[in-house]
């Protein structure tokens, strides 16, 4: 897949993941359509897996911007079930609830909550291994899951990358301490 992702692209994904390391790092990619986003993306992904990242993505679409925490509820499916033993009964709850909200409309709980709990399942992940979240088609994240994940991503102290591509800017403005 590299032949296809021109070399600048391919320094600036090195570059990320080499940041995340030893902390917080993040990337934003904007362009018009058409022009590689996505395959930038994929690019990443396996990238980020060849080095041992934990890699955790979703994609915004405009089908599910109605759908309470639906990018987070993505996101987390990419976390193991043995990570996710580690939370308080609390936070588990509150995953599940988020999960939940795909199909039972809104959960019953604090977005605070919810915030929290993914942000220490990404810090008990980062524990164990780099973390890549990559979020294409950020633009078309609802609501809820924009307000989670930018929580967390100002909240984040272990190796964690945040990607995030077209439109996104409103997210990587909440994470100034992330580079």
């Amino acid at each position: 897949m590299s032949t296809t992702v021109p070399r600048p692209e391919m320094r600036a994904v090195a570059d990320l993941l080499a940041r995340a390391r030893p902390g917080p790092a993040a990337l934003m990619v904007e362009g018009e359509a058409g022009i590689g986003k996505t395959t930038l993306v994929l690019h990443a992904l396996e990238v980020a897996r060849n080095q041992g990242f934990s890699v955790l993505s979703a994609h915004g679409s405009v089908a599910e911007v109605e759908y309470a925490y639906a990018a987070v509820a993505d996101s987390i499916g990419g976390i193991d079930q043995a990570v996710l033993a580690k939370l308080t009964s609390q936070q588990r709850r509150a995953l599940d609830r988020a999960q939940d909200a795909l199909t039972a409309g809104a959960p019953d709980i604090d977005e605070r909550t919810i915030a929290a709990a993914f942000c220490a399942a990404i810090e008990n992940l980062s524990a164990t291994s780099p973390v890549l979240l990559a979020l294409d088609d950020a633009q078309w994240l609802e609501p809820s899951s924009r307000a989670v994940i930018g929580s967390t991503a100002r909240r984040l102290s272990g190796a964690v990358a945040c990607w995030s591509r077209s439109g996104s800017a409103n997210l990587m403005a909440l994470t100034p301490h992330v580079g």
